[in-house]
């Protein structure tokens, strides 16, 4: 799923979608995280805030756990979680 929007005072299209839906490989940054307090402690325990740079380096299937890259260290997030952390895709 890709969300387009349009910056008001640039004009550049944004591509944002959710972490467990980026392409292996890809670099995005997070622009929003789940509103629960427990999830978004875990997550900062973890070095995924808001305005982190991550890289999907792989995605489990049949519901599995996302791995991704995140201030040189790799980490498992479970689906559910992936499914709830938008991401802006970087070029």
């Amino acid at each position: 799923m890709h969300i387009c929007a349009i910056e008001p005072s640039s004009f550049s299209v944004t591509r944002s979608t959710f972490l467990h839906s980026l392409p292996t490989g890809s670099r995005a940054e997070v622009v929003e995280l789940p509103s629960g307090r427990e999830s978004t402690r875990r997550l900062a325990e973890l070095g995924i805030v808001l305005g982190s740079v991550l890289q999907l380096q792989r995605s489990a299937p049949l519901g599995g756990p996302v791995m991704v890259n995140v201030q040189g260290g790799l980490v498992a997030i479970g689906r559910r979680l992936a499914q709830r952390i938008r991401v802006r895709i970087l070029s």
